[in-house]
This record gives structure tokens, sequence and C-alpha cells, in this order.
């Protein structure tokens, strides 16, 4: 990709790789950052690969390098305590539940995208969802939900 080529696919994906990044971070400033590498690395790659690609599969590595540098700061934010599950109800649950409902709740992903981030399987994700708000209703979680759709009958 030459360096006016690359200047046409920036003007033509920008804001769409933005929007995805804004939809997934808080900060305006992480999100310009994030796509601002996701585009390097576009970049970088079309230059290893003699620019060969086409537009749609470097649209695609784009996104993908975008949700890909997203989920690793969010992940980089958990490490730190930095989302919303440190000062609430979220914040009683183990680690691994709250990661999931950090996610899923504070920031909006859906369920592939939270495994994604955390590299589990959908299921997973799921299952730990379920056991998270168990145990955030406690004894007040509906019986049938607690044990099941067999505990009812």
């Amino acid at each position: 990709m030459t360096p006016t080529q690359f200047e046409l696919f920036y003007d033509r994906n920008a804001s769409r790789a933005y929007g995805l990044a804004r939809t997934m971070l808080d900060s305006e400033l992480d999100a310009e950052r994030t796509v601002q590498e996701a585009f390097l690395i576009v970049w970088n790659n079309s230059r290893a690969t003699s620019g060969d690609s086409s537009e749609a599969t470097q649209q695609s590595s784009l996104m993908t390098a975008v949700r890909d540098l997203c989920c690793e700061r969010l992940t980089c934010s958990m490490r730190e305590g930095t989302l919303c599950a440190r000062n609430n109800a979220l914040g009683n649950l183990p680690a691994d539940l709250r990661d999931v409902a950090e996610l899923a709740l504070c920031r909006g992903l859906s369920v592939r995208e939270v495994a994604t981030c955390l590299r589990i399987p959908a299921a997973e994700v799921r299952a730990k969802m379920l056991a998270g708000m168990r145990l955030l209703a406690g004894p007040s979680y509906p019986a049938q939900l607690q044990h099941g759709p067999a505990a009812t009958a």
C-alpha cells in the first residue's frame, strides 16, 4: 500500500474504527490511541505483504486490530481495578466472575465480545454470568433459576 493509498484507506475507515473503539472504551483519548495503533498495525502488515491485500481484507484487519487492542486495554483496566466493579456490588464477586460481569454489564459487551477479550469460550461466559447473578441475588434468587428447571418439576 502506497502512502497515498493508505491516506485514502484512513479517510474511508477512521470514523468506523473510532466508533468501535469508542463503543468499547470510556475514554476518548484511549479510543483515539487505539485507532492510531490499529492503523499502524495495518500499515506495517501491508508493507510486510507487499500491499497485495484487498481493501476488504485490510478493513477486516483494521477492525480486528481495534477490537483486540480495546480488549487488551480493558483487561489491563480490570487488572488495575479501574472498571466499575470496584465501586459497587460486583466488587464482592470472585475475580473470574467479576471480570465477566465488568465487561458485560459495565462495558456493555456481548457474550462473544467478552469471550474474545478474556480468551474463554462463550459458554463459559454465560455460565459465569449466571453464577454471578446467583451470588449477587443471594437467597432471593428464584428457586427455578437457582437450581435449574429440574428443581421446580
